[in-house]
């Protein structure tokens, strides 16, 4: 990830962080599951394509689960939940 300009937090390994002028990027990445989270579309875009020239990856487009949360959009508004994978561990 630093060959393509990220920097790691101190706080988590995983999660990743790429700024500049305009915009930023911010990668999770667990195991083989990886998710680019970005206000431009352009530059995640962008960022994903240099990963996917580095690293054998599929683009499988907007996400709408990550790691057993489901993820919606309305609007400028995002919302996570976990639901799915609660009633599985009740079962």
């Amino acid at each position: 990830m630093e060959q393509l300009g990220f920097t790691s937090l101190s706080s988590d390994a995983g999660i990743f962080l790429y700024k500049n002028k305009e915009s930023f990027v911010i990668v999770v990445i667990y195991v083989d599951d990886k998710i680019f989270c970005r206000p431009s579309k352009t530059l995640a875009y962008k960022m994903k394509e240099e990963f996917m020239k580095i690293w054998e990856t599929r683009n499988l487009g907007e996400v709408t689960e990550f790691l057993y949360m489901r993820i919606t959009r309305n609007g400028s508004s995002i919302y996570l939940d976990q639901s799915a994978y609660l009633e599985t561990v009740l079962q």
